[in-house]
């Protein structure tokens, strides 16, 4: 028998549901925990609670000072929330380096906060868990598209369409107000939900999306010049100090340790890392890179955007309660949608039940 319209979009939406729930409910809990991982560590690692953030000479000497081992890692500046120095080596084991040296190791996976990390970036399961990820995000946002066709009004909107009768859960109009949970929170929340399910699922496909976002955006400026003669320096406390030199208003955010080659943000810069770049020689230490991300292609500017959004790195306060509310409600989605289906499944039956002749 063949489907109208309507129909096909209802079973769409029940099925895509149904196989989306786990993973909606993981990547709402896990990005709505790790909005607070500054906070979180803290609480958890009481050790890590320096108060005012490392400067960065003080940085710059704990960098020229690391072990061997961490020579081929990264590490990030300190923050004002962050105020830590923090160092990644290649097993990503973090360590944390204060004013007095370090405060702390955290080996891959050692506590609730990484294996969070790690199953909102790849499910834990490495380039196979991107896939999916890329997968399971175009497929939500279909499920969001279709479930916004099911509630939209046939004639004009009312206060009704944004009403919840509540009932007992346990009777039989409990199943009216798990409809009617699953609809409003959906619809009064459908702009941030799109917000954070576009922005994680253009991550996922950064390459393909920013290559696709400089074809439409192509327009660039001049890059800034090496200066003549370029510059040299033989250890992080120089590079930092070149780095202050070449740029107005920045501040070092990301350090290539075996590369000799730094990340920095501008003051209004979205990014949370930034993405200008300055890099010398490894081995004779001469500047040999400086890109202000001001004078890439402005698609490519566009793109550096979307990070940011999806952490709630800018619009302060505001933006970051909007997207905890949002994964709030990314987290109620699933329960009531599948509390749903169950119960109405457990009350089919009686309904569709013959009387018994007398």
């Amino acid at each position: 028998m063949r489907l109208s319209f309507a129909q096909l979009n209802q079973r769409i939406h029940t099925w895509l549901g149904l196989l989306l729930s786990l993973w909606v409910l993981l990547m709402a809990v896990t990005g709505t925990a790790l909005y607070y991982k500054p906070a979180l560590l803290k609480l958890t690692y009481p050790v890590l609670d320096t108060g005012a953030p490392l400067s960065q000479t003080a940085a710059a000497v704990q960098l020229d000072s690391l072990p061997p081992q961490l020579d081929h890692g990264y590490a990030y500046m300190p923050t004002r929330d962050a105020p830590w120095l923090e160092v990644v080596d290649t097993e990503n084991t973090r360590w944390y380096y204060g004013e007095s040296g370090l405060l702390l190791k955290r080996e891959a996976h050692s506590d609730v906060i990484d294996v969070f990390v790690s199953l909102h970036h790849d499910l834990m399961l490495g380039d196979t868990g991107k896939d999916v990820q890329g997968f399971a995000g175009l497929a939500s946002l279909l499920l969001l598209i279709t479930g916004t066709i099911l509630w939209w009004p046939r004639h004009r909107l009312s206060r009704r369409h944004f009403t919840i009768h509540w009932f007992s859960l346990k009777s039989r109009k409990g199943l009216q107000t798990l409809a009617e949970m699953h609809k409003v929170s959906a619809v009064i929340f459908l702009l941030p939900m799109v917000l954070l399910l576009g922005t994680g699922t253009a991550i996922i496909y950064s390459q393909p999306v920013n290559s696709a976002l400089v074809g439409l955006f192509p327009s660039e400026g001049q890059q800034p010049l090496i200066p003549t003669p370029a510059p040299t320096a033989e250890n992080w406390q120089q590079r930092l100090s070149v780095a202050q030199s070449l740029f107005t208003n920045v501040s070092p955010r990301l350090i290539y340790l075996s590369k000799d080659r730094l990340r920095l943000k501008h003051e209004d810069e979205w990014h949370p890392n930034g993405r200008n770049y300055i890099g010398f020689d490894t081995t004779s230490g001469v500047l040999a890179e400086r890109e202000d991300v001001r004078q890439t292609a402005y698609g490519n500017q566009l793109s550096h955007t979307i990070y940011p959004l999806h952490v709630a790195a800018v619009g302060g306060v505001a933006l970051l309660a909007v997207s905890t509310l949002a994964g709030l409600i990314l987290i109620l989605l699933p329960l009531t949608g599948i509390s749903y289906w169950v119960k109405r499944r457990r009350y089919r039956p009686n309904a569709h039940k013959k009387p018994t002749a007398t």
